[in-house]
């Protein structure tokens, strides 16, 4: 659940971080050339420890996260 928007894990196709401090997170759901705005945000805290868990998920879900740049609308 991002933002108040649930997406199931078989339909996410890569988590994205941009940045290194205050990263920004964007989930790329399958079928989609961008990242939808409502599926970005940052950890309003303990920024290392969110992505460890996020990083933790996504191996047991066999998603790929990757360290990228991304597009998203505005």
């Amino acid at each position: 659940m991002v933002n108040g928007h649930a997406l199931p894990a078989q339909e996410i196709k890569v988590i994205m971080k941009m940045g290194h401090f205050n990263s920004v997170i964007g989930i790329k759901p399958k079928g989609k050339k961008i990242v939808p705005l409502r599926l970005c945000f940052r950890f309003a805290s303990n920024e290392d420890q969110g992505i460890m868990d996020l990083k933790e998920w996504a191996a047991a879900n066999n998603i790929k996260m990757v360290n990228k740049e991304f597009m998203s609308w505005l």
